[in-house]
């Protein structure tokens, strides 16, 4: 329950934001991740696939300290959607019955 409803807020805010990733920064994907893990210390911490066939992934730093968000296209090319700070994973609905 947790991972779906993590992606669908993931896939929520990709949609709303997918026309700007045509003007977003695409490069091959392995040289992305490589700059992402060389730079960041990011690394995946989710992922699912869009409406439109392509990969939306969420790579995150320890502790959540940075975060990117990527979309990956069949041919390969992946481009950045997004780029934050301070990532939180919210408890699901199940974590809250088990204490409350």
């Amino acid at each position: 329950m947790r991972t779906i409803l993590f992606l669908a807020v993931i896939l929520f805010v990709a949609s709303t934001r997918w026309a700007a990733a045509d003007t977003k920064a695409c490069i091959d994907r392995e040289a992305a991740i490589r700059h992402l893990q060389g730079k960041f210390s990011e690394v995946p911490a989710a992922l699912g696939l869009t409406n439109a066939g392509e990969v939306l992934e969420v790579f995150t730093s320890e502790e959540g300290r940075s975060w990117t968000m990527l979309v990956t296209t069949p041919d390969g090319n992946t481009c950045l959607v997004a780029t934050g700070a301070a990532w939180k994973t919210v408890p699901t609905f199940a974590a809250l019955d088990n204490g409350f």
